[in-house]
C-alpha cells in the first residue's frame, strides 16, 4: 500500500468504494493512517451505499485539519457528498461529517461548502494541546503559566516566553487551549536534547525552546517555521593593545595637503635664505640656517632674528601666520583624534579567542554542545583546543558568576545576550560597557520552531506563525522579549595616557613609510606598466582593486588567461562561467572594493537576472566596479537595470570600434526614482599597442555634480510657521522669531548642497507626532520612502537606524530645566578662618607662643624694666596685625628678635589678605547638581516649552529619566505646557523650573534678566549634551552628495593668502632694492663731486691761513651719508 499510494511531488486522488462490502477497506483505511496519507498530497473520495454504514468504516486516527476526505452517498442515481475530517483523535478530537455538496447527473458537480478548508475547520472546539520545553530560571513559588507572562524576568527564559505567546496567538485564531509543562533534566552531553526525544514519541505537541533547523533534527521533529533570532557569544572585556600606531602621526591631514604642505616648506627654505642674505652682516650663512629657521617656525619655535626691511618682514609674518594656522589644524586633529580613538577590541572569531589567555566558561543551555560539536571548523578547533581540555567543573558557571568574573577582566564567558544584558547594565560601570566585546560562536541566525513528529497540529502552528509574520506580531513579540544592548557613552571614558608604543616610533614611522612608499612605488610600477594586451587586467588595475569577479562565456583557455593575469597583477579572481545557476549575493557579497566584469557577447548569460538581482541588494555603489563587454550599445542598454544607479555608480561599457580599437563608456543615473535619466559618456580607449587611455580623469562626484534640477524630496517638523507664510519663506526667512532653529538649520545645511549639486527639493511639513511612534514622524517618513532627505535634525539612537540612514551629526544641542539660584541668607562665622586651612592657624599660633617666649627671654637678659610675658605677647600681637612696636631697649637681640617678628607678621597679614580677597572675589553661588534627581527632590514648581519632542525625552530608560517621569505625571496637563514668555517671568520670580531649549530661550532670558540674575541662572539637562543628525532613507540617492569631506580645498584660501602676501613682498622688495641702488649711486658720485671741489680750493689757498668750517647741516648730512 505503501509503495501503490507513495508520493511526493504532486497530489494524488484516491477513489474506494465501500459499496462492494469488501472487508479490504478497512485494511486500506488502517494501513494509510499508518503511513499518514491524509495531508495535502492526498484527496480521497470514497463511495458509499448508506452513510451510517460508511462511517464506522473511517479510521481518523490520522486525520487533521488540511484532511481532503469526501464521503460520496447514493441517492438513487444521484450521490451526496459530505466532508469527513477530525483535528485530532487522540487528543480527544470528534469526527466530523458535514455534508459538501451533490451530483447530479443532469447537472453534474454541485458544492455548497465554498468557504477554504482551513476557514471552515479553524474551530477546534476548545481542545487542549501540550507544550514543553526546558526551562532553567523559573522561581520555585511562581506558577510556570505566570512565568511565561513575566515581564520583569524577561532576559530569562526569553525564548520559551516568545514561543508560547507566538503559539497563544495561534490558539486565539484557532480556539484551542495550552497546557505548559517544563523539562527539568537534560543531559548536557546530549546533541540534540530530551526535547527532540519527546517531540519524536509524540509526548508533546510543540516545543517551546526553539532550535537550530538543521536536516538531521527532521528524523526527530517536524519544523514548523523559523522563529526567534539567535546570537549567542562569548563575553569579555578588551584591553589596550601593545601595537605600534605609526599611523596616527599622518592621519590629521589628506595626503593632498601633506604634498602641498612639503611644496611651501621648501619654498620658505629659499625665502629664508634670501631674507638671511639681505638682513644678515655676515656673508657665510648657508641653506642649513634657513633650514633651521624654517623649522622653528613650523614648529612654532619663534625665529632667532629681527628683520629689518619691510618685504623681509612681510615675508616672515606671511610664514609664522601660515604655519599657525597649519600648526592648529594638525594639533586639533590630533586631539579630535585622541577624544575619538576607539578601543582595541578583539577580532570576532573563536579561533583569536581560543589562541588568548583568558579563562572561559559558559552558561548551562541545551544548545551549546550542538554548537561546539556540529556548527564548523572554527567552533571544531575551539573545542578541540580549549573547551575539552577543560575539567567538566569549571565549564559552567552562573549567569551572576560569570558576568561578574567578565567584568574584572579574567573570563570571557559564553551566553545569550538577551541574558546578559540586564546583567552588564547592574554591574558594569560605563568604561567597562565600552570595553564589552562580543565573541560569536556564529553569527545571528534565525531558530527554528518544532512540532511533534508528523503531528497532526504542524499546518496549524504554520498558519499561525505566518500571520504572525505578516502582521508583525511576530517582530513585536521579539522586541517584547528581547533586552536592551547597553549604550557605550563616549565621555564617560577617562582619558588614557599617551604609552611609549604610541611616540616612540614617530621617527622609525617616517622611515619605514619612506621605505615602504618606495618599495610600493616600485611594485606598483612593475604591475600596472608592463606591457600587456588584456583590457580587464588593464581595467581593473586602473581601478585598483583586490579582487575581480567575473561572468564569462564558458571559453577554459580565455578564463583561465584572465584568471592568471589577474593575479599576477596581485587580484583574488573568481570567473562563473555562463549558463550556470547563479546566487548574486552569496557571489557578490563584499565590504571590500570588488571588480565585477560581464561578458555580454555570449546568448546563454543570464544579463537581466544578474542585474535585477544586483538592483535588489544594491550593488552599485562605492563597493562595485563593473565592466560590461558587449558588442553594440543599443543591446547593451536595452538589458540594464538602472533603477538603483546613482552618483556614485562606477559602470563602465566596452565596446568595439574600427577606429580606436576599443571605447569605454561612463554610465550613470542620478536618481530614475526622482525622473533621472540614463547619461553614456565616453570615458576612454583601449589599444593593444598603447593599453588603456582614460579621458575623463576627474573624480565621479565633480563630473557628474549637475543634477539638471532634479527634484528631491526632503522632510522635517515645523511647529511655528504662520500660516499666511509659505514653508520655505519661513525656513530662509531672517529677523523672524527666534524659533524652529533645527529645520532652519537643517534645509540651510541641504540648501547649500542642492546649490552645488543643482537639484531642487520639494519640501514636506510634519507638525504632530504620534502618541505610540518611538521613533518619530520623520523616521516613519523615510522609511516608507516617502522622503529623499530629512531637513530636521534628530537625535541619534540605535533604534532609528533600521529605518534611515544618518548623513552626518551636525547640530549640538540639549534641552535643560532653567531656574535661579538664590543665594541662602545665612551668616558665615567660619569665613574668618577659611583663609588658611585648620594645620596653617596650628603652626602660626605655635610659632606666635614660641616667639613670645624667646622675646621674653631676650628682655629679661638685657634687663629691661618691663619684660613680662604680656609685653612679649602684646608686642608680638602687634607687629602680626601691622601696628608696629615701642622701642623698649637698644641691644641688637632684641631689635633682631623684632625684625623676625616684624617680618613674620607682614608675610602672615599679606597671605591673609590677599587670600580674603580671592575668596570674596571666586566665592561660587552653590548651585544645584546637574540631576533630574535633585530637580525632583526640590519640590520647585515645573513647566515646560510645548515641544513635540518633549514625551520622546521622557522614553529615555536612564533610572533619572524614569524616576523624574513620575514627579512630571503628578503635574496637572493644564500646567505642564506654557509659552516661553510666561516660563521666563516665572523663572525670574524664583522657586521654579521652566524646561525649553536653550536656543530658544536665550533670548527672552537676555531681555528680561539683569546681570546677577543671569549668574543665578542654573539648569539641570533633560537631554544631555549631544549631537543630532541629518538623516536620508536607506535607499537614497542623495546621501553620499550630502557628506562634507575635509579636502586640500578647505586648506585653499590659507594657500591663496600665503601666496599673495609673497608676491606683495617680492614686489615690494624689488622697488625697494631699485630705489635704494638709485639712491646710492647719485650719492656716490655727489661725494665724489664734492671732493674734487675741496682739491682745487685747497690748491688756491695755500698761502691763506683762514679756516673755514663747513655748515653744520652739511657736516651733519656729511656724517650720516659717509659708507662705514
Amino acid at each position: 500500500m505503501r509503495r501503490f499510494l507513495n508520493t511526493e511531488a504532486w497530489g494524488l486522488g484516491i477513489v474506494v468504494d465501500l459499496r462492494c462490502q469488501n472487508e479490504s477497506a478497512v485494511t486500506i483505511f488502517a494501513e494509510t493512517s499508518r503511513y499518514r496519507m491524509y495531508d495535502y498530497s492526498y484527496h480521497w473520495l470514497v463511495l458509499g451505499s448508506k452513510l451510517n454504514d460508511s462511517v464506522p468504516l473511517l479510521n481518523d486516527s490520522a486525520y487533521s485539519i488540511i484532511t481532503d476526505f469526501v464521503l460520496a452517498i447514493t441517492n438513487g442515481s444521484d450521490y451526496d457528498l459530505y466532508d469527513v475530517f477530525n483535528h485530532c483523535k487522540y487528543r480527544g478530537g470528534t469526527l466530523n461529517v458535514t455534508r459538501l455538496g451533490t451530483w447530479r447527473r443532469e447537472t453534474g458537480l454541485a458544492i455548497t461548502l465554498t468557504q477554504p478548508l482551513i476557514q471552515r475547520r479553524a474551530n477546534m472546539h476548545g481542545m487542549t494541546l501540550k507544550i514543553s520545553g526546558v526551562i532553567q530560571y523559573r522561581p520555585k513559588n511562581m506558577r510556570l503559566e505566570d512565568y511565561m507572562h513575566d515581564i520583569n524576568t524577561r532576559s530569562l527564559d526569553s525564548m520559551h516566553k516568545f514561543t508560547y505567546a507566538m503559539i497563544s496567538h495561534t490558539a486565539d485564531l484557532f480556539n484551542f487551549s495550552v497546557y505548559a509543562s517544563e523539562i527539568i533534566y537534560w543531559d548536557r552531553h546530549s546533541v540534540h536534547g530530551l526535547i527532540f526525544e519527546i517531540l519524536h514519541r509524540n509526548y508533546i505537541d510543540f516545543a517551546s525552546n526553539p532550535r537550530i533547523m538543521v536536516s538531521e533534527r527532521l528524523d526527530y521533529a517536524t519544523l514548523v517555521g523559523a522563529a526567534w533570532p539567535i546570537r549567542p557569544c562569548f563575553m569579555l572585556l578588551s584591553t589596550t593593545s601593545n601595537k605600534i600606531k605609526l599611523e596616527i602621526f599622518l592621519k590629521p591631514l589628506a595626503h593632498q595637503t601633506w604634498y602641498s604642505w612639503a611644496i611651501f616648506i621648501t619654498i620658505f627654505v629659499f625665502v629664508m635664505r634670501i631674507i638671511l642674505r639681505r638682513e644678515e652682516d655676515s656673508k657665510q650663512e648657508k641653506y642649513s640656517s634657513a633650514m633651521v629657521l624654517t623649522v622653528g617656525l613650523l614648529a612654532q619655535q619663534g625665529a632667532n632674528f629681527f628683520p629689518k626691511r619691510i618685504p623681509s618682514r612681510i615675508a616672515l609674518l606671511q610664514i609664522l601666520v601660515f604655519n599657525w594656522i597649519m600648526y592648529n589644524y594638525y594639533s586639533a586633529s590630533i586631539v579630535s583624534a585622541r577624544l575619538s580613538e576607539p578601543l582595541d577590541m578583539m577580532e570576532d572569531s573563536v579561533t583569536v579567542l581560543a589562541d588568548s589567555n583568558l579563562k572561559i566558561a559558559a552558561e548551562a543551555v541545551p544548545y551549546l554542545n550542538y554548537f561546539l560539536y556540529k556548527l564548523n571548523w572554527e567552533s571544531d578547533y575551539f573545542r578541540k583546543k580549549r573547551w575539552d581540555p577543560l575539567p567538566e567543573s569549571k565549564r559552567f558557571l552562573p549567569i551572576e558568576e560569570g558576568m561578574k568574573q567578565v567584568s574584572q577582566g579574567i573570563l570571557a564567558y559564553h551566553t545569550d545576550p538577551n541574558t546578559a544584558y540586564p546583567y552588564v547594565e547592574r554591574m558594569f560601570d560605563p568604561s567597562k560597557i565600552c570595553e564589552l566585546t562580543e565573541i560569536h560562536l556564529f553569527k545571528q541566525s534565525i531558530m527554528g520552531m518544532y512540532a511533534s513528529h508528523n503531528g497532526q497540529f504542524t499546518e496549524v502552528a504554520k498558519i499561525g506563525l505566518y500571520k504572525m509574520f505578516n502582521t508583525g506580531l511576530r517582530d513585536r513579540q521579539i522586541k517584547y522579549w528581547s533586552s536592551r544592548k547597553p549604550q557605550c557613552q563616549l565621555d564617560t571614558l577617562s582619558t588614557r595616557s599617551i604609552s611609549i608604543h604610541e611616540t616612540a616610533p614617530a621617527l622609525i614611522l617616517l622611515a619605514f613609510g619612506m621605505l615602504v612608499g618606495c618599495g610600493i612605488c616600485i611594485v606598483e610600477n612593475i604591475v600596472y606598466y608592463r606591457s600587456t594586451s588584456l583590457i580587464i587586467r588593464d581595467y581593473f588595475v586602473y581601478k585598483k582593486v583586490t579582487r575581480v569577479v567575473g561572468f564569462s562565456c564558458g571559453d577554459v583557455e580565455d578564463d583561465f588567461l584572465t584568471m592568471k593575469l589577474l593575479t599576477d597583477a596581485g587580484m583574488s579572481t573568481a570567473i562563473k562561467p555562463a549558463g550556470f545557476q547563479i546566487n548574486v549575493l552569496r557571489y557578490l557579497d563584499t565590504t571590500r572594493t570588488l571588480g565585477v566584469f560581464l561578458d555580454m557577447r555570449c546568448p546563454n548569460q543570464n544579463v537581466s537576472g544578474i542585474f535585477d538581482d544586483a538592483s535588489a541588494y544594491r550593488m552599485f555603489d562605492y563597493s562595485y566596479n563593473w565592466l560590461i563587454l558587449g558588442s553594440n550599445m543599443s543591446r547593451s542598454l536595452q538589458s540594464l537595470n538602472d533603477s538603483v544607479f546613482s552618483i556614485v555608480t562606477d559602470f563602465a561599457i566596452l565596446l568595439p570600434d574600427p577606429k580606436s580599437g576599443y571605447v569605454l563608456y561612463d554610465v550613470y543615473n542620478h536618481c530614475k526614482m526622482r525622473g533621472g535619466i540614463l547619461n553614456v559618456t565616453r570615458l576612454g580607449t583601449w589599444r593593444e599597442d598603447n593599453g588603456l587611455a582614460i579621458i575623463l580623469t576627474d573624480s565621479k562626484i565633480i563630473r557628474r555634480r549637475d543634477y539638471h534640477g532634479l527634484r528631491a524630496k526632503s522632510a522635517g517638523i515645523v511647529l511655528h510657521r504662520p500660516p499666511h507664510m509659505s514653508l520655505v519663506d519661513y525656513l530662509e526667512g531672517e529677523g523672524l522669531e527666534v524659533m524652529d532653529n533645527w529645520p532652519k538649520f537643517g534645509y540651510t545645511l541641504l540648501s547649500h548642497v542642492s546649490d552645488i549639486f543643482n537639484f531642487t527639493m520639494d519640501l514636506i511639513e510634519i507638525n504632530h507626532w504620534e502618541k505610540n511612534d518611538s521613533n518619530g514622524p520623520l523616521m516613519s517618513t523615510l522609511k516608507r520612502d516617502e522622503a529623499d532627505l530629512g531637513y530636521y535634525p534628530s537625535i541619534l539612537r540605535i533604534e532609528r537606524y533600521g529605518d534611515a540612514r544618518v548623513i552626518f551629526p551636525q547640530w549640538p544641542t540639549r534641552t535643560c530645566f532653567m531656574f535661579r539660584t538664590i543665594p541662602a541668607m545665612k551668616m558665615k562665622p567660619w569665613i574668618i578662618l577659611k583663609p588658611f586651612a585648620a594645620d596653617t592657624w596650628y603652626m602660626i599660633v605655635v610659632i606666635v607662643v614660641i616667639t613670645v617666649l624667646i622675646l621674653s627671654f631676650i628682655l629679661k637678659l638685657e634687663h629691661v624694666s618691663e619684660y613680662g610675658y604680656s609685653i612679649s605677647a602684646l608686642i608680638t600681637v602687634g607687629a602680626l596685625c601691622q601696628q608696629g612696636f615701642p622701642s623698649i631697649t637698644d641691644q641688637s637681640a632684641s631689635r633682631i628678635a623684632l625684625i623676625q617678628i616684624t617680618v613674620f607678621g607682614l608675610l602672615v597679614f599679606n597671605y591673609y589678605s590677599a587670600a580674603i580677597v580671592s575668596a570674596r572675589l571666586n566665592e561660587p553661588l552653590h548651585k544645584m547638581n546637574d540631576s533630574l534627581y535633585s530637580l525632583a527632590h526640590s519640590k520647585m514648581q515645573l513647566a515646560a516649552e510645548k515641544n513635540i519632542f518633549f514625551d520622546f525625552l521622557l522614553r529615555n530608560q536612564r533610572p533619572d529619566v524614569q524616576y523624574f517621569k513620575h514627579v512630571w505625571n503628578a503635574i496637572p496637563e493644564s500646567k505642564r505646557f506654557i509659552p516661553i514668555e510666561d516660563g521666563v517671568e516665572k523663572i525670574k520670580g524664583g522657586d521654579f523650573a521652566f524646561h525649553a531649549d536653550p536656543d530658544d530661550v536665550y533670548p527672552s532670558i537676555e531681555q528680561a534678566f539683569d546681570r546677577q540674575m543671569i549668574c543665578q541662572l542654573t539648569e539641570v539637562h533633560l537631554l544631555q549634551p549631544s549631537e543630532l543628525g541629518l538623516w536620508s532613507n536607506l535607499k537614497s540617492h542623495f546621501h553620499e552628495i550630502s557628506k562634507i569631506a575635509v579636502t586640500i580645498y578647505e586648506a585653499a584660501p590659507i594657500l591663496f593668502l600665503l601666496l599673495f602676501g609673497m608676491i606683495i613682498s617680492l614686489i615690494i622688495f624689488g622697488i625697494e632694492q631699485l630705489v635704494f641702488y638709485t639712491m646710492h649711486s647719485k650719492r656716490v658720485r655727489g661725494i665724489k663731486n664734492h671732493m674734487k671741489n675741496e682739491t682745487k680750493d685747497k690748491t688756491l689757498s695755500k698761502d691763506k691761513s683762514t679756516l673755514i668750517p663747513p655748515k653744520a647741516s652739511n657736516l651733519f648730512r656729511k656724517i650720516l651719508m659717509t659708507k662705514r
